[in-house]
């Protein structure tokens, strides 16, 4: 894994030498993993009750080259490191217990950016994604108004697909010539694991800033 990381960063790095634009770009993630298979049901068992699967808060921060094609449209590969997953929470009678699932990727996003209007353009495109590490797992919980917490650890990737494929959708809007911010959602395609089908969805809202421009 560690060599394809650095594979990867080596190519981009070739590709922004020929960019007409470098920058960064940080900012949220809404992460949602879509269980498939008996997965839910599974999870209604263990916790004796129904569960209900919630987005994950976390962030994204990475670099950018722009490349303009033609007037008015764009492409903008990415390497992004971006931290997502999915929380199960089960809530009966005023208490309630998380069960927080967390995934790290290396994504490289590579978006066809077209300016509707001046300033703001929409964005779509294919994203490929690496999973970094083991997923880690974090209980919180609130029974009888006593509130506790207590890392699970790391899960087996054994049985995980470390590839996530994803399509990108969103806009883009310019408020300077150097800052931007966008909003962007990532359809995952990919099995996550082989048994159970369940894919990754996640929402971004990003700034960027643009640091040369050639």
């Amino acid at each position: 894994m560690k060599k394809i990381t650095l594979l990867i960063a080596c190519v981009f790095m070739v590709v922004t030498v020929s960019a007409q634009t470098l920058g960064v770009k940080a900012g949220y993630n809404g992460s949602k993993v879509s269980f498939g298979g008996n997965s839910m049901d599974m999870f209604d068992d263990l916790f004796e009750a129904d569960v209900k699967n919630n987005m994950n808060s976390g962030f994204h921060i990475g670099v950018f080259a722009d490349f303009e094609l033609a007037d008015k449209f764009v492409i903008q590969p990415e390497l992004v490191y971006s931290s997502q997953g999915t929380t199960l929470k089960v809530e009966e009678s005023g208490n309630w217990t998380k069960m927080k699932i967390n995934t790290n990727y290396l994504n490289i996003p590579i978006i066809a950016k077209y300016e509707i209007f001046e300033g703001l353009s929409v964005n779509a495109g294919p994203q490929f994604g690496f999973l970094l590490g083991s997923p880690s797992m974090k209980m919180k919980w609130n029974i009888a108004g006593e509130k506790g917490s207590q890392d699970g650890g790391s899960l087996d990737r054994d049985y995980l697909n470390t590839f996530d494929f994803a399509i990108a959708l969103g806009f883009e809007y310019d408020i300077t010539d150097a800052i931007d911010v966008s909003a962007r959602y990532n359809i995952g395609l990919t099995n996550l694991d082989e048994v159970e089908k369940s894919k990754s969805n996640v929402f971004q809202i990003s700034l960027g800033y643009k640091l040369f421009s050639f």
